[in-house]
């Protein structure tokens, strides 16, 4: 039943090199990575093309591998840049990350098809959530976000791994299936579910599509969306049980996002929010359940002053449940004009407020001893952006919050332009790493800092081990563009380092990169191996010092796939008995666009610009996902029981 994987794909000759034995890792990027320490900035040109230049700031001399004149309008926000950092080719590549999947698939993965070795020590399943199902039909288009959520599991044991993915068999998928047709609308789509003009639009009851979050808790697997209640899945089989309240403790949605904390006395909690937005005032409910599923903290809280926002992920600390809110605006002009008419969807009504701030919410954990001394802490940053996902959040000794978050410079909800236009990543939205500091009991956001500033990136994570306390290292995906003002989509795995010294207060770090690339051509891989580049922090007036970092650098480990390749979330999974936050494994999906075929990768999370440690080539698509989990149990079939089959022949999901 199995055969090589090059009859599934062709991989290029000069990805990795092959494993000699099953003790032995060969896998390495093209060239190892080296480390620059010069004062003076070193900037990257590179292209589309294979272009590379290595210039100075002063741009006074430039080695091109091809030749090449650097000219003045190559200079943009001091950085010597291809004209077409992003191309049409690119942009279709990208698109192909969002085709749908019409299989549903259960098999052992070959060997033959694993290059280098999954570590035997890694144990456990690896769930991921995403839309794999999205509407082909010329009437009707629907957005990307709103695709059916599709599941897949990888279990892992003794270097052995199984793979399975199921869609979660919601009410709307079931009938729409059923039908062969769009029948309900969804929430970023416009118009009519069925592209027809008939339609209401007073109607905002719009179809559960499970498709954002995943978590495995108390033996039960829950497919998460935001705008509505949860799904529950069979974490072994992936088949869906049903929708669920929670054993009736859901009054409304659970959100997609949510953070495993771990207490002081060793034991974990499942801490998760839900979210009502309503004209005339929204809440927000934060519920924390037990390792044995039991809800033991719940609260309710009015957001004061909030009629319309858009609320996608939360932050806890040891005494706060953490919430940072971008300026969003009902657009009642274009409710009239454009939804009430089917030319938008409901969501591209929201609209980002330019001229607005943002606002970050605390609120107490009731369980913690002084909780009624903590009061509800609104708190209004003089910057302007907007959070999809936090990083993560922790208290100082002295009692400031600190939010590490992703801030998107502005949000368009149509988010069509996405995959079309390459003027879309010409600063626009583009999302950077930003530490914002917050003193509760001045209600004060008091330093908003910019971490990084060639760099943009997305889906990031920390250790478990760390979640809700002071971290040194966060994993996330980035482009590969390096500079402040144009980016791409997300191509590179980035580990960055914080270094956690106290120095005097300056007014910028520095940030050192070290870059390795795997699947690349040679010409583009030599002699960019490195990037050394200014960081500006960005202080408020309202404090005297800048606490963070001063002087020092924050390191960006950064290994790119391939210049046809997509990087989905990575997950951090602690290595047994580890010893600190890099003491672990990294898990990421790469998308590849040349064969259309999805890779799952294993890292060593130490040492990520080594190259991965193993690397699965599935042999199917898997559509570009949202968020994922992992968990310590094994939850496949056993890896030496022969009545299991190798490959059971995949079920077919219909196209709408």
């Amino acid at each position: 039943m199995f055969c090589s994987p090059q009859k599934f794909r062709k991989l290029k000759e000069n990805t990795f090199s092959s494993s000699k034995g099953p003790a032995v890792n060969t896998l390495r990027p093209v060239q190892k990575p080296t480390q620059i320490f010069d004062e003076q900035p070193v900037e990257i040109l590179r292209s589309r093309a294979n272009d590379i230049c290595l210039a100075s700031t002063s741009y006074s001399s430039c080695a091109v591998l091809k030749d090449r004149p650097a000219s003045s309008s190559d200079v943009v926000n001091r950085r010597v840049i291809p004209k077409k950092h992003v191309d049409e080719q690119l942009l279709k590549d990208c698109a192909t990350a969002f085709k749908s999947v019409h299989e549903e698939y259960e098999y052992w993965i070959d060997h033959s098809w694993v290059e280098g070795n999954i570590p035997p020590e890694l144990e456990g399943t690896y769930f991921r959530n995403g839309p794999g199902l999205h509407v082909t039909s010329e009437v009707c288009q629907r957005h990307t976000f709103d695709g059916d959520g599709m599941v897949f599991s990888v279990a892992f044991k003794d270097g052995h791994a199984f793979f399975r993915n199921k869609f979660v068999r919601t009410e709307g998928f079931v009938k729409e299936q059923e039908a062969g047709r769009p029948l309900l609308r969804t929430t970023f789509s416009k118009g009519a579910a069925d592209g027809g003009l008939l339609f209401n639009p007073f109607d905002l009851t719009f179809k559960n599509v499970a498709n954002t979050g995943v978590v495995y808790w108390a033996g039960k697997l829950y497919a998460l969306w935001e705008a509505g209640r949860p799904y529950e899945l069979d974490p072994q089989t992936l088949v869906t049980v049903g929708e669920t309240d929670m054993d009736g403790l859901l009054k409304g949605p659970l959100g997609g996002h949510y953070r495993i904390y771990t207490e002081a006395d060793g034991s974990k909690r499942w801490v998760t929010f839900g979210s009502k937005i309503m004209f005339g005032g929204s809440s927000v409910s934060f519920y924390e359940f037990d390792e044995a599923g039991k809800c033991v903290v719940q609260s309710q809280h009015p957001l004061s002053g909030i009629d319309i926002t858009f609320v996608h992920d939360m932050a806890v600390t040891e005494n706060y449940y953490v919430l940072v809110l971008g300026p969003i605006v009902f657009d009642w002009r274009r409710f009239a004009t454009e939804y009430l008419l089917g030319r938008c969807s409901i969501a591209q009504c929201l609209k980002f407020d330019k001229g607005g701030k943002v606002k970050v919410l605390l609120y107490p954990r009731s369980d913690r001893p002084d909780a009624q001394s903590r009061p509800p802490v609104v708190a209004t940053a003089a910057s302007t952006f907007f959070p999809f996902h936090h990083i993560n959040a922790y208290e100082e000794p002295d009692g400031r919050v600190v939010i590490d978050t992703i801030a998107w410079n502005e949000v368009d909800f149509d988010m069509s332009k996405f995959i079309t236009s390459p003027e879309y990543y010409e600063g626009g939205c583009r999302p950077h790493y930003v530490r914002l500091c917050v003193d509760p009991a001045r209600k004060l956001v008091t330093d908003v800092k910019q971490m990084l500033e060639h760099r943009t990136i997305e889906f990031p994570g920390v250790s478990p081990s760390v979640v809700g306390k002071k971290h040194t290292n966060v994993y996330c995906i980035g482009d590969t563009v390096g500079h402040s003002h144009l980016w791409g989509p997300a191509q590179a795995l980035m580990k960055i380092s914080i270094p956690q010294d106290q120095g005097s207060p300056v007014s910028q770090a520095r940030a050192k990169y070290a870059i390795s690339r795997a699947g690349l051509e040679t010409e583009r891989a030599v002699k960019a191996s490195d990037m050394d580049c200014e960081l500006p922090i960005f202080v408020n007036d309202s404090m005297s010092d800048s606490y963070l970092n001063n002087g020092h650098r924050l390191t960006a480990e950064v290994w790119e796939p391939g210049p046809r390749s997509f990087c989905g979330e990575p997950m951090v999974i602690p290595k047994p008995m580890s010893k600190g936050e890099d003491d672990a494994w990294i898990i990421v999906g790469v998308h590849n666009a040349s064969t259309c075929k999805a890779d799952i990768l294993i890292f060593d999370a130490a040492r990520i610009s080594d190259g991965p440690l193993a690397v699965l080539h599935l042999p199917h698509h898997l559509p570009a996902s949202f968020h994922g989990s992992f968990c310590n149990e094994y939850l496949g079939p056993d890896p030496v029981d022969a009545s299991v089959p190798i490959w059971k022949e995949p079920l077919h999901i219909r196209s709408i």
